[in-house]
């Protein structure tokens, strides 16, 4: 029994065990079963909070790793200090769980419960001096509520080949948004990867989605999952406008993985057909997907006009699909819709592949940029994505698609959304340029830095400076610890540099 509280923290006291044996560089693993009764809550700098809690601390050929528990949080040692919260480290049945902190040799550390991996870390472990040893360390100083009360039984570690659970990482894929969702149902179409087969045949592993608009939930939905593709119905009751879709999965009752997802709902989506005229209604989307409809300037359907077809399946779908590609020498297509008002117009199309030009007469047009070089099959799992081609005033005429010299482009449909009056002359009036309004943008640099995304000022360049190249950028402050130029106490962002020494 391993046990420390308010007296012990009083007293700034802490209690550790150690055993020395040969562990060397490999890879090991440390197992355990415990009841963790209960753990306590630390708020204080990272640097501090890994030396309180229940920590394991494994030093093995110069090197030292060292993982600690807490109440809602698991804490590694690395170059820095890395901190991943995770609610269920005090397991809800009270009973013995069996535990596992792997260690891969190349920088990789685990924590799994049951055979099931909680959590993992890229660490840099640093070096030490002294013998290869294990040492638990219990260290409740610094709570701000519970205590220490940790039972641990059958202790073992053994170096050389690690576990199957090491070598999966179960996640959500994919998450995204069907194009006819609107405000009545939102359709989400999701995907796992790395799921042992077990997980999926057990009935115990279960996707918990909630639709999220201005911090409110707003619809949710659970289901339990016996496949790695399915569809995530939620019903926004009428509400429209950006949303964040966040989708968690469980395994045995325990989170294993979250993702979330950004997207605009539209009021009204409708499925429009060849031939159809539909008249523009602002906060009314059509969406138009039957391809082998289009037809060249000569009344050529399609196929008969240097176009092929194929089929697709949105992911948790079987209804078919379907996408158009140019073969060579293939003529330009009209979209089968005679157009009434005022629209914005968009493209979906399946990503990593060939440009196409889409226009309307002389007054409007747009470009999908696309590559010349299209990687892997026609087959197998791809994305399907959006993107905005131009907006006008349309009197009965048709769109007309054009492909694009040496490339080959695969598209699936088309999105016109009604715009207002305002809308069609905003998008027409002229940029302002440099004489405009500008957008103050602040880019993370703390979190980015820290995750490795800029280890080099080359790298810096690249990814936080050259990003901007061509955007009408004025100029770009980026900096550690402050917010923006912050140089005096501020209400709203606080004193500069306060806690950077804890880093």
């Amino acid at each position: 029994m391993i046990y420390g509280d308010e007296v012990a923290a009083a007293a700034n006291k802490y209690t550790f065990m150690t055993k020395v044996f040969p562990i060397g560089a490999g890879p090991w693993l440390l197992e355990f079963d415990a009841r963790i009764a209960d753990l306590i809550e630390v708020d204080e700098a990272p640097t501090l909070g890994i030396s309180r809690g229940l920590s394991f601390e494994v030093k093995a050929a110069g090197k030292t790793v060292k993982l600690t528990l807490q109440r809602d949080k698991v804490l590694v040692r690395s170059s820095t200090i890395l901190v991943a919260d995770y609610e269920h480290v005090i397991p809800d049945d009270g009973g013995y769980h069996r535990w596992g902190i792997a260690y891969d040799g190349s920088g990789k550390l685990m924590l799994s419960m049951d055979e099931m991996k909680i959590v993992s870390f890229n660490v840099a472990p640093p070096v030490s001096s002294g013998a290869d040893s294990l040492k638990i360390i219990n260290a409740s100083m610094n709570s701000v509520s519970g205590h220490n009360e940790v039972y641990l039984d059958h202790l073992k570690l053994t170096v050389g080949d690690l576990p199957e659970w090491t070598q999966v990482e179960p996640r959500i894929k994919g998450l995204s948004v069907l194009p006819y969702s609107d405000s009545e149902e939102v359709a989400l179409g999701a995907g796992l990867d790395d799921i042992p087969p077990n997980w999926l045949s057990g009935g115990e592993l279960e996707i918990r989605t909630k639709l999220v608009k201005d911090d409110q939930i707003i619809a949710q939905h659970n289901g339990i999952i016996s496949s790695p593709r399915f569809q995530i119905p939620l019903a926004p009751g009428g509400q429209s406008g950006i949303m964040t879709a966040v989708a968690e999965l469980y395994y045995k009752n325990r989170k294993v993985n979250e993702i979330t997802s950004d997207f605009y709902v539209y009021p009204s989506v409708h499925k429009v057909n060849p031939g159809d005229a539909p008249v523009s209604v602002p906060g009314t989307v059509y969406v138009y997907n039957d391809m082998l409809w289009l037809e060249d300037s000569q009344g050529r359907k399609a196929t008969y006009a240097g176009w092929k077809t194929g089929s697709y399946h949105y992911l948790g779908s079987d209804e078919d699909e379907m996408w158009i590609t140019n073969e060579p020498g293939a003529h330009s297509l009209e979209l089968p819709l005679d157009l009434q008002g005022r629209y914005a117009v968009y493209a979906g199309y399946v990503a990593k592949t060939g440009g196409f030009q889409v226009s309307y007469g002389e007054e409007a047009s747009g470009q999908v940029a696309g590559t010349t070089t299209v990687t892997g099959t026609t087959y197998g799992l791809k994305a399907i994505e959006e993107q905005f081609l131009f907006a006008g005033q349309f009197d009965g005429g048709r769109i007309q698609i054009t492909p694009l010299p040496n490339q080959q482009a695969f598209i699936t449909y088309f999105k016109l959304r009604s715009l207002t009056e305002e809308e069609l002359t905003l998008y027409d009036s002229p940029n302002e340029g440099a004489a405009g309004n500008r957008t103050i943008y602040n880019n993370d640099g703390f979190s980015n830095f820290y995750q490795g995304f800029f280890p080099t000022p080359s790298k810096l360049e690249e990814r936080g400076v050259e990003i901007y190249a061509g955007k009408d950028v004025g100029q770009i402050d980026w900096q550690l610890l402050a917010t923006f130029t912050l140089n005096h106490n501020s209400q709203y962002a606080g004193i500069p540099f306060a806690g950077s020494e804890a880093y």
